[in-house]
């Protein structure tokens, strides 16, 4: 299958590991409670496979609808 590249996702990648980063410098600096920034994560997590997974059914029916 062909991969298309999509600026969006490298934002979204930069954006999270940014998010990513913050969330653990705040942890360890006591200004954040850790609970609630693993679940923030794990939100952030979830969709970015919800995103990943749009994009590969998109790109499948691009390709069933070009044959």
């Amino acid at each position: 299958m062909d991969t298309v590249q999509y600026g969006m996702c490298d934002g979204f990648g930069r954006k999270y590991r940014y998010y990513h980063n913050s969330a653990i410098e705040e942890i360890e600096d006591n200004r954040t409670n850790y609970q609630t920034s693993v679940y923030y994560m794990d939100i952030v997590s979830e969709l970015e496979k919800m995103g990943d997974f749009m994009i590969n059914v998109s790109q499948a029916l691009d390709k069933l609808h070009r044959n």
